[in-house]
């Protein structure tokens, strides 16, 4: 079926992902998009294609999350960011420093993460770090040294103990001043070094062994420079590599012969992911319940009825974000939430009885999206030192990757609380 097509006679189920696609591959359609489905990332996509579009911008109901997707590209519409939304401009900052709007910009309201990012970028900015001046250089880190000649060499150059740099300080380093490459061993790097380095200096290529690249080298360098497409080995590029790099530059797939019959299930998902135009390539029947909720949850264009049921233990979910499948199936499949409501009580007794680093047990609110993988929680459950690795914060357990827990797993939970 043409995707173009169907989409139009689906217009209820399309994301705000999937209407930037729709709209980039037909325009004539945007008459009739929700315009309230997009979110500030799905906008930044859009009108780097379509600007025409910006009026349907619904400024008021943007959240901060929002703006920080859609300032970095679009730094004009900073001045109509509400004051208590203006939290979540690290990628924003990193993009435009000098920008007007940032003038009285409390730099206290960025997160440890993102100070991460932004001084990767921008490392002049390190004086706005929070303790930048307590701290006595004799307790400076390889790390703060270059993050410190990156941003002021006239400053900490002559004082750097550069025998102590690593292969990650030196990239930091010659990102920003390459006159230091004569101090730099470069016979120490290994190709995630050089891709990482030629993202931001490519002028280094010349010293580059380009043939000690693996496919996830080429997909760091190519992501940020497809210049180097011509140079690259496609033989060490592997369809983990092809299914991101087609997310960025579709037509390589004929142009550089994709090895599609080599894709595993996984890769197949993760590219269908974001890009179903492929999925005339693929053979959804050999993908499992898991790689199909992914795809029909996020692409509900690519829905085949009749591969519903291979959703197995994702039915129920899939089915709770798209009731109108109800009918194909008959009757009622429970989704996680309802296996997390049923078990509830069970649950909380088990989080209650977590011990935490600090020898505290605190009442923990539920959050039915704190599982992922059932097999990786089994895996914790097992191993109870894993357990005391668990973080509280704010009344919350988050567990990093571990969101959706099968029944059954529920009650194995016993062997650790009991």
């Amino acid at each position: 079926m043409d995707i173009i097509q169907h989409f139009s006679n689906n217009l209820d189920k399309i994301t705000g992902a999937n209407w930037v696609q729709l709209i980039q591959a037909n325009d004539a359609l945007a008459d009739k998009c929700d315009w309230s489905k997009l979110d500030g990332g799905d906008w930044s996509k859009l009108l780097k294609t379509h600007p025409q579009f910006k009026a349907n911008i619904p400024f008021e109901e943007l959240s901060d999350w929002d703006w920080g997707r859609l300032l970095p590209d679009f730094p004009e519409y900073a001045a109509l960011c509400p004051a208590d939304k203006r939290t979540d401009w690290a990628d924003f900052i990193a993009a435009h420093p000098d920008h007007p709007a940032l003038k009285d910009f409390d730099f206290s309201k960025i997160e440890g993460w993102g100070w991460d990012d932004l001084l990767k970028k921008q490392p002049k900015l390190l004086e706005k770090y929070p303790d930048f001046y307590d701290i006595c250089e004799q307790d400076i880190l390889p790390h703060g040294w270059a993050l410190r000649v990156a941003a002021f060499p006239e400053r900490f150059a002559d004082r750097c103990p550069w025998e102590k740099l690593n292969n990650t300080n030196w990239v930091q380093i010659l990102s920003f001043q390459p006159q230091f490459a004569d101090k730099c061993d470069f016979s120490k790097f290994d190709g995630r070094n050089w891709a990482a380095l030629l993202s931001e200096r490519p002028e280094f290529a010349e010293q580059c062994p380009f043939e000690i690249f693996d496919g996830n080298d080429w997909e760091t360098l190519l992501s940020n420079h497809p210049g180097f497409a011509d140079q690259c080995d496609w033989s060490k590029v592997m369809t983990h590599n092809w299914s991101m790099l087609l997310h960025l530059y579709p037509e390589w797939a004929e142009k550089y012969n994709c090895p599609f019959e080599q894709f595993s299930s996984w890769d197949w998902a993760e590219l269908l992911d974001h890009c179903p135009r492929f999925a005339g390539k693929c053979d959804l029947t050999k993908l499992d319940g898991d790689e199909l909720y992914l795809i029909f949850s996020n692409q509900p264009t690519l829905v085949q009825i009749d591969l519903l049921k291979n959703l197995t233990s994702r039915l129920g979910d899939f089915l709770e974000e798209y009731p109108e499948y109800q009918e194909y199936i008959g009757e009622k499949v429970p989704s996680w939430n309802d296996k997390l409501i049923e078990n509830a009580e069970y649950v909380k007794d088990f989080i209650l009885r977590i011990t935490f680093r600090n020898g505290e047990v605190k009442q923990i609110n539920i959050k039915p999206y704190i599982f992922r993988n059932p097999k990786v929680f089994q895996q914790m459950i097992d191993n109870s030192n894993i357990i005391s690795q668990l973080q509280y914060d704010s009344g919350e357990v988050f567990w990093n990757d571990l969101m959706g827990i099968e029944a059954h797993t529920l009650y194995n939970m016993k062997n650790i609380t009991e």
